[in-house]
């Protein structure tokens, strides 16, 4: 399960995404006044990982409540950056 505290926005934890399979290591950025968040998903290939992600309103609401997939394969990290006009975000795979 993924829980974010965005603390300057909401003053409590709030659920990402709570697929059944483990989900873990959330990667955040804020661009074009959203979060993105990107994380680690075992929904389809466990033990392997994929990378899911979704948008948050800078109010708190998630609005990808399943996650959006990604990359459904061998994954191994995601980074993502934001340079005031792009939003970048690079997967390594495990090849």
């Amino acid at each position: 399960m993924i829980t974010l505290t965005l603390v300057l926005l909401v003053t409590a934890d709030f659920v990402v995404s709570d697929y059944v399979q483990d989900q873990s290591h959330p990667v955040v950025l804020h661009a074009h006044d959203q979060y993105y968040v990107y994380w680690y998903d075992m929904r389809f290939y466990s033990p392997e990982r994929s990378i899911y992600a979704a948008r948050i309103s800078e109010s708190g609401n998630v609005l990808d409540p399943l996650g959006k997939p990604i990359l459904i394969d061998r994954t191994v990290q995601v980074a993502a950056a934001f340079d005031g006009v792009n939003l970048l975000a690079v997967i390594q795979d495990s090849c």
